[in-house]
């Protein structure tokens, strides 16, 4: 994987983890430094794929077959697209966590550290082989950190017609959580298809940024509101008054509605908004606020339980 240490920028991930970030080259240049971009591996199962991608240009890093060779981030400075990246190759994760221990353990924490400092993780998955309960943890630390997102299917070149037909199954199945994210398949040894990293890359940052205007937003909840309505439960329709984007880099939403909005009609809004405004490659939070009904005086209405207590309250001075 492949990060960088000051702003945040794209990342690429595979059996290891890269994360990238427009800054300048840390180490003594021959020349002088020229501004880059970073781009890198997020977290991935152990293997030498994203070593043999950033290893291909420098002899600054460990390359071999055997997986786990990876121990140490090591930052490399890649030109893709005629602009510089600047990726940092991480340890790939062996393991779960808890099971981790000595040099696995240390590798997994410098991973995690590299991927909350990337902008994009590129997770480069090993596509000969099937989808594993590693690469799933990855894409999900990769989510839960708010990073954008590039999935590149390594060794490509290799796969028949029978394990590609099998592979996109798995795709459908196993990666739906991040459906939204930009796919490449790619070659790191031979070098195919490198190209189409760069659009697939500065597509997820421009979708991480993306902000929208209170107004055309509220316009769009409107629309929704008026359609779609959430389910009524328990003889109550609680419904989105407004909303307001409160951040971007991932972009997060706050909505105000009338009652609790359910997990599944929070997904529905969360895949309209994608269909309305892109954000593609890019995780999206959003987080519900209920607003009570306000009595005489701006008070909370009075329930049961705090008719009681007034009750309780009055019931000595009466005596």
């Amino acid at each position: 994987m492949t990060s960088t240490t000051s702003s945040r920028a794209p990342a690429t991930a595979g059996a290891s983890s890269s994360a990238t970030s427009r800054a300048q080259d840390p180490r003594p240049p021959s020349s002088p430094a020229s501004p880059a971009r970073g781009c890198g591996c997020s977290p991935g199962r152990a293997s030498a794929s994203a070593r043999s991608w950033t290893g291909s240009t420098e002899d600054r890093v460990v390359v071999n077959e055997q997986a786990g060779t990876t121990r140490d981030p090591v930052d490399e400075l890649i030109k893709l697209g005629g602009i510089t990246w600047k990726f940092i190759d991480t340890a790939g994760i062996r393991r779960r966590v808890h099971l981790q221990e000595g040099a696995d353990y240390y590798a997994s924490l410098r991973t995690a550290a590299a991927v909350e400092k990337a902008e994009v993780a590129v997770i480069l998955i090993d596509s000969s082989e099937s989808v594993s309960v590693q690469d799933q943890r990855i894409i999900t630390m990769a989510v839960e950190a708010g990073r954008a997102i590039v999935v590149a299917f390594n060794k490509w070149d290799t796969l028949d017609e029978e394990r590609r037909y099998y592979l996109e199954r798995e795709i459908e199945t196993e990666l739906a959580q991040i459906a939204w994210a930009p796919r490449v398949n790619v070659s790191a040894l031979t070098g195919r298809h490198m190209e189409k990293l760069v659009p697939a890359i500065e597509t997820a940052i421009e979708g991480w940024e993306t902000r929208i205007p209170t107004g055309r937003l509220n316009a769009f909840l409107g629309e929704i509101v008026a359609s779609h309505p959430h389910p009524i439960r328990g003889g109550k329709q609680p419904r989105i008054l407004f909303g307001t984007q409160a951040g971007t880099k991932p972009p997060r939403f706050v909505l105000f509605a009338s009652g609790f909005l359910e997990h599944g009609y929070r997904r529905f809004v969360e895949r309209r908004l994608r269909e309305e405004f892109g954000f593609e490659g890019t995780p999206i939070h959003i987080s519900v606020r209920v607003r009570e009904k306000r009595g005489p005086c701006g008070l909370p209405p009075l329930t049961s339980s705090t008719s009681r207590l007034a009750v309780n309250a009055l019931a000595p001075a009466v005596s």
